[in-house]
């Protein structure tokens, strides 16, 4: 049975949900687990410090941390302190100081929002757009293992790229079992048609390794 549904996303990624009252019930309609996250800083977002406590409770914290002490040498942890307003704040913690997450780099600030975000989800579907935004070649090697390791976890993982580089550490990073789990899609517009091509993970795998064929 056929079912329309639409879904509208804020900048604090609420959003309404509707489908029609004729075709499914009111008991059995659900919202969508779905989760929009734009790497880019456009909108809100949600809060680091919610992140990082849903991350905690779901047992996720060193996985968070270990992905992040790549890119931050001698990281120790990641704790939520408080400042001189009774506020919480998310501190990276090194051997003998800390430093609050705002005080960081971009790149450092989208690695912990990409690996928070996945870490903290559930389940559903997470749309990502250009996760690569702030990254240098070592964080998206992380950040490819953040994707692949919320893929394993059961969820869907949406991203819009430009970033070969990270197509490429994605290749670098999948399992075989990984690769049966990934595809591209290509969009062309045509005279104002939109086509669109897909590849699978073995046949992106080709592509990329043995004929360097462009994939964005």
């Amino acid at each position: 049975m056929a079912v329309a549904t639409w879904t509208a996303f804020a900048a604090d990624n609420s959003y309404e949900f509707s489908q029609d009252p004729d075709v499914m019930p009111q008991g059995l309609k659900l919202e969508p687990a779905v989760r929009f996250l734009d790497m880019r800083g456009v909108g809100l977002g949600t809060p680091l410090v919610d992140l990082y406590t849903e991350s905690v409770t779901q047992g996720r914290r060193d996985e968070v941390r270990e992905l992040l002490s790549v890119i931050v040498p001698d990281l120790r942890s990641i704790e939520m302190l408080v400042n001189h307003r009774r506020e919480p704040v998310l501190h990276l913690v090194f051997s003998d100081h800390s430093v609050p997450v705002t005080l960081m780099g971009d790149g450092v600030r989208s690695m912990l929002r990409l690996s928070l975000e996945l870490a903290s989800r559930r389940g559903g579907i997470v749309l990502i757009e250009e996760p690569e935004v702030h990254q240098h070649p070592k964080a998206l090697q992380q950040s490819a293992k953040v994707l692949l390791a919320g893929v394993r976890r059961g969820l869907q993982v949406v991203l819009a790229t430009h970033s070969l580089e990270l197509i490429d550490a994605l290749m670098l990073e999948s399992t075989q079992d990984d690769l049966h789990r990934l595809s591209t899609y290509r969009l062309n517009l045509t005279d104002g048609v939109l086509e669109n091509s897909r590849l699978d993970g073995e046949q992106m795998a080709f592509a990329r390794g043995q004929i360097e064929d462009d994939l964005r």
